[in-house]
C-alpha cells in the first residue's frame, strides 16, 4: 500500500513528474526536427552529386544556387560550392567544345546550334554573377565570367536567318504539313526578333495555307417552321473544342478563306408534342403497430398461454391517405442528318443521322389523410407546386444542345 502524502506534496512530485514528461518530449520532437533537416540535406547533396554525374550540370547549379541564395551553414558550404564550381566549369567546357565541333560541321545549319550553346553559357554567366564573389576558407573561388554578347547576337542573326528561309521554302506550293512547320520556324523567329522583314505576313499566311476551314450551314427539310432563333443556335458551334489541331469553323463566309469543307445540318425531322395535361387519382393503405393489448376470446375473457400467462399481441392501427397527382408532360423530337461535303473534290465524304429526344415531365400531388401511408420513396417526391411548361422554342433549343455535342466527337474523326 502506498504511504499517505500531504496533498500539496502529492502535486508537487506529480507537477515534476509532468514537467519531465514534457521536457523529455520537447527533447524528442527537436531532435526529430534536426535530424529531419539533417537528412533532407544530406539528400539533396547526394541528389545533386548523382545529377552532375549523369552529366545534367545546369540542374546542379539550379539547385545550388537555390540553397546558396536561402542560406547555408559553413560545415555544409564546402560541398555546396565545390559542386557549384564543378558544374559550372563542366557546363560551360562542354558547350564551348560543342561551339568548336559545330564551326568545323559542313551542316548549313550549324550557326543555329552555335547560338544556342553561346546563349546557354551567357545566360549561365547571368545566372551565377548576383551570387559572386563566392568564398570558402577565406579564398575567393574563382567563376570564369567572359562577354559572349556579341557572338551571341551574331549567331542569333544566323540563326534568324535560317529560320525566315526555311520557312520561304516551305511556303512555296505548300502542302498542310509544310505549311504547319512554316508557322512553327516563323513563330520561333518572332521569338528572335518580332519585327522581322515580313514575318507577320509571313506567318498570317503560313496559318490560312496550314489549317483545315469549315464552313457550317443549316437546312430544315422538315415540315415544322423553325424560329430564326432555333437555326442560329444551331450555327453557334462550340469553336474553343472545334478551333484545335489546325481546323477551324465559321458560320459566316469570310472574305479570302478557301473552305476545305462544307458541314451541313439538315434538319430532317423535327416534332414538338402537345401540352399534355393529366391526373390520377389512389388510395394508399399501411397497417403500423400501436403498442400492444392482452388478447380477450369471443366472451371477453383473457387468454392464456400454457404457464397461465396473458398473451400479449400487437394492436394494428390502418394509415390511409388519398392522392390526387397533376401531371404536366411535354416532348421534342429532332432528326439531323450531317454532312460532310469535301470541297475539293466536289463530294460528300461522309454522313450521319444523329437524334435527339427531349422530355419534360413534372407532377404535383394534393393528400388527404395520413402522409405515413404513403412509401417513404414517394413522399420525398411531393410538392405542391409544379413548374411551368417550357415553351416550343426552349424545348427544341435542348435538343439542338444535345445534337451539338453529339457532332463534337464525329467532326475531331472526320476532319
Amino acid at each position: 500500500m502506498a504511504p499517505f502524502l500531504p496533498r500539496t506534496l502529492y502535486l508537487r512530485v506529480k507537477l515534476n513528474i509532468e514537467m519531465n514528461i514534457m521536457f523529455k518530449t520537447g527533447i524528442s520532437q527537436l531532435f526529430c526536427g534536426v535530424l529531419l533537416v539533417v537528412l533532407v540535406s544530406c539528400n539533396t547533396y547526394k541528389s545533386a552529386q548523382k545529377t552532375l554525374l549523369d552529366g545534367n550540370y545546369d540542374k546542379v547549379i539550379t539547385m545550388m544556387t537555390y540553397k546558396y541564395k536561402k542560406g547555408v551553414k559553413e560545415k555544409n558550404k564546402r560541398k555546396l560550392v565545390t559542386l557549384l564550381h564543378e558544374a559550372y566549369l563542366k557546363a560551360n567546357t562542354r558547350d564551348l567544345e560543342m561551339i568548336e565541333r559545330y564551326k568545323q560541321s559542313l551542316d548549313v545549319n550549324k550557326d543555329r546550334d552555335i547560338y544556342f550553346a553561346y546563349r546557354n553559357i551567357q545566360n549561365r554567366q547571368d545566372n551565377i554573377k548576383p551570387y559572386l564573389p563566392i568564398t570558402l576558407n577565406g579564398k575567393v573561388i574563382h567563376f570564369p565570367i567572359h562577354n559572349y554578347v556579341p557572338q551571341v547576337e551574331k549567331y542569333k542573326e544566323s540563326y534568324a536567318n535560317i529560320l525566315y528561309n526555311e520557312a520561304s521554302i516551305l511556303l512555296i506550293n505548300p502542302s498542310k504539313p509544310d505549311a504547319q512547320r512554316a508557322f512553327g520556324l516563323l513563330k520561333d523567329l518572332e521569338g528572335l526578333y518580332p519585327k522581322y522583314k515580313n514575318t507577320r505576313n509571313l506567318k498570317n499566311r503560313a496559318y490560312k495555307l496550314g489549317t483545315t476551314f469549315v464552313y457550317v450551314d443549316v437546312r430544315n427539310s422538315s415540315e415544322y417552321l423553325m424560329p430564326k432563333a432555333i437555326d442560329e443556335h444551331l450555327r453557334i458551334l462550340d469553336t474553343k473544342y472545334l478551333n484545335k489541331n489546325w481546323k477551324e469553323f465559321h458560320t459566316i463566309l469570310e472574305r479570302g478563306i478557301e473552305y476545305d469543307y462544307d458541314v451541313l445540318y439538315d434538319i430532317q425531322d423535327l416534332i414538338v408534342s402537345p401540352e399534355v395535361i393529366s391526373r390520377k387519382q389512389f388510395v394508399s393503405e399501411k397497417e403500423v403497430i400501436d403498442g400492444w393489448e392482452y388478447e380477450k376470446n369471443a366472451e371477453g375473457n383473457f387468454v392464456l398461454d400454457s404457464l397461465n400467462n396473458k398473451i400479449k399481441v400487437d394492436i394494428i392501427n390502418v394509415l390511409r391517405a388519398e392522392v390526387n397527382e397533376l401531371h404536366y408532360d411535354k416532348n421534342a423530337l429532332m432528326n439531323v442528318k450531317v454532312a460532310i461535303i469535301n470541297n475539293r473534290t466536289n463530294r460528300i465524304e461522309y454522313t450521319r443521322t444523329f437524334e435527339s429526344n427531349r422530355f419534360f415531365s413534372d407532377f404535383s400531388c394534393n393528400i388527404s389523410g395520413n402522409e405515413e401511408a404513403l412509401e417513404e420513396d414517394y413522399r420525398k417526391t411531393i410538392k405542391d407546386k409544379i413548374a411551368p411548361f417550357p415553351s416550343d422554342i426552349d424545348i427544341v433549343l435542348d435538343c439542338v444542345d444535345d445534337i451539338k455535342e453529339q457532332t463534337k466527337s464525329y467532326f475531331n474523326s472526320k476532319l
